[in-house]
């Protein structure tokens, strides 16, 4: 397929940082009573646009696990979960860390790449991108880090043109969602 003019072609994994979490032990109860930090798990991907969420650790918890505070504004992807979960995106607009069962993605340069032209895209190709686990049909397999980063991604070097391209596709989900 031809790049059109004034389009770049390449994979998420060069223009992207990708960071997932991690758990902190559930045996232990102080990482997780009266916590106050966000943490993500798969389920709070379907909410498409991340504003809060339920689950939550401690201080405590954060420091003595690999969960990272992730880049508000990242674009986060399911690796694995059953049903529909794998695959699905969602927009993450709070200051937030997730388990490892989740994705961020986020431009390595959000001056020449909007984040939402990435989620836009990919909420596009929910399929495509379920499809290359290459699973056959088999939903526990699960998505990866290094698949993510070579998914072919195509984006037009103007900003002002990702913007509007935004604009009309924020405008189609809605309405495929109505």
């Amino acid at each position: 397929m031809k790049t059109p003019n004034g389009w770049i072609t390449t994979t998420i994994g060069d223009v992207c940082d990708l960071m997932t979490g991690g758990t902190p032990s559930r045996a232990k109860k102080e990482y997780f009573e009266k916590g106050t930090i966000n943490w993500l798990v798969s389920g709070d991907i379907n909410k498409r646009i991340i504003n809060d969420c339920d689950g939550k650790i401690t201080k405590l918890g954060y420091d003595n696990s690999s969960a990272k505070f992730l880049p508000i504004n990242s674009v986060m992807i399911a690796l694995n979960g059953q049903g529909k979960t794998r695959g699905t995106v969602a927009m993450l607009r709070i200051k937030a860390t997730c388990n490892q069962s989740l994705v961020s993605i986020y431009p390595k340069d959000d001056k020449t790449l909007l984040p939402e032209l990435i989620y836009a895209n990919l909420l596009g190709r929910y399929d495509e991108i379920r499809r290359i686990t290459g699973d056959g049909g088999n939903d526990r397999r699960g998505l990866n880090m290094p698949l993510i980063r070579n998914i072919r991604f195509s984006f037009p070097v103007s900003i002002e043109q990702q913007k509007q391209i935004v604009s009309i596709l924020d405008k189609a989900f809605a309405a495929i969602d109505r």
